[in-house]
């Protein structure tokens, strides 16, 4: 296989891999205004101190809401028994 082709595999997974992950999980500047989301936010303290757009319970009863935040304009948060799991941005 030549250079170019392995260089454009490693390129490829890592678009991929940049897209699979969670907008910040860990980083603490994820803010709603008056509540910054981080990986220790549960769905009750979210869904009181953010603007939630949508909300979604899956047949799982995982929970999908769809938040404004300041300064991350509009995100989508999976929430596992009550426990934020992951957010991303809204495409």
């Amino acid at each position: 296989m030549n250079t170019l082709k392995i260089w454009g595999i490693f390129l490829i997974l890592g678009i991929s891999n940049t897209f699979a992950q969670s907008l910040y999980l860990g980083n603490n500047n994820v803010s709603c205004g008056r509540y910054t989301l981080t990986e220790n936010s549960i769905l009750n303290d979210v869904t009181n101190y953010c603007t939630v757009l949508n909300s979604k319970t899956k047949k799982n009863g995982d929970v999908v809401l769809k938040l404004q935040t300041i300064n991350n304009g509009v995100i989508k948060c999976k929430f596992i028994n009550g426990q934020l799991e992951k957010c991303h941005s809204d495409d």
